[in-house]
């Protein structure tokens, strides 16, 4: 059966479609041009939410992306964005996941993940950014930057694996990250995430 484009299986995709359908009958109740009403959010949230988790990751960008559009200072959001783009595009992870982070904490430092706790979703907002910026280095060795390159990067990653380790001590990614970084500092290995990330990298991105 032929799945429906990305679009159209978003929440507003289906009702802009419901609404160009009917436009000559009965109007779409509440507009086509008609703010979404929280219940239609939070199911765009869900649904982001959900992509994300099956590592659908190129339909998680789409679905997530709208629905900043109109919560833009969702950190949860952010955060799912983030992870999205962990693995294709980390420069741009870093940044979300970032973002993620500090509205976090203007908010309360209040999770906006209901599966998340507070203190979990700050340890892993720093945990994925450590991971985003190891993912940046390969590509820079691999173009023939010289190591020293990759210097801000490792600090980076080493403040926010620090980060981590200050709000939940002692856990486990905390310290396979810690080992990563060693290995880079000391050039024996090139290989993160392949042989130390415990999430492997997707094949739907």
């Amino acid at each position: 059966m032929r799945r429906q484009p990305i679009f159209a299986r978003t929440v507003f995709g289906a009702r802009l479609l419901a609404c160009v359908l009917v436009v000559a009958a009965v109007p779409f109740v509440g507009g086509c041009d008609g703010s979404p009403s929280e219940e239609e959010l939070q199911a765009l949230f869900d649904q982001g939410e959900f992509l994300c988790r099956e590592t659908r990751w190129k339909e998680a960008r789409v679905v997530l992306r709208e629905f900043l559009l109109y919560r833009p200072n969702h950190a949860g959001a952010h955060f799912y964005l983030g992870r999205a783009y962990l693995f294709t595009r980390p420069v741009i992870a870093e940044g979300e996941l970032q973002t993620a982070l500090e509205l976090f904490i203007e908010g309360g430092r209040i999770s906006t993940v209901e599966r998340f706790g507070h203190d979990y979703f700050e340890l892993i907002c720093n945990i994925e950014s450590a991971k985003a910026c190891l993912l940046q280095i390969d590509p820079m060795l691999r173009r023939g930057a010289p190591p020293a390159s990759a210097q801000s990067l490792l600090e980076r990653a080493e403040r926010y694996v620090r980060d981590a380790d200050a709000v939940m001590p002692g856990t486990k990614e905390v310290g396979d990250l810690e080992e990563a970084i060693a290995d880079y500092r000391t050039l024996r290995s090139r290989t993160f995430p392949r042989n130390r990330n415990p999430l492997n990298a997707p094949t739907n991105v």
